[in-house]
């Protein structure tokens, strides 16, 4: 649940427009590995997938609009075509903790 969470606060933020590495830079210095259930290297995975999920994310980053221009086609169908990445990177990312055991 804590990943999920951790995810939902990587992602959501990119879609309004915040970069995801904001997002994952703050949960980096304030989240202490000691002080939740998960150890240092499933936290870091999960930061860095944050990450990478949340970066096709945004309609509006350089990538999106280069592809868009190229395309002929809105960023906002582009954007739509990574969703299904997105939902599948978070499925996977929230089952670390039970990996880990």
């Amino acid at each position: 649940m804590l990943c999920l969470f951790i995810l939902s606060f990587g992602v959501l933020p990119a879609v309004l427009g915040v970069s995801p590495v904001v997002a994952v830079m703050a949960y980096s210095i304030a989240l202490n590995p000691g002080l939740i259930s998960l150890s240092p290297q499933p936290l870091a995975v999960v930061l860095a997938g944050s990450l990478t999920t949340g970066l096709p994310v945004p309609p509006f980053t350089g990538i999106a609009l280069i592809m868009s221009g190229l395309s002929q086609r809105f960023p906002f169908a582009i954007i739509r075509e990574n969703w299904l990445f997105t939902a599948v990177m978070v499925m996977l990312l929230t089952a670390v903790p039970v990996l880990q055991k």
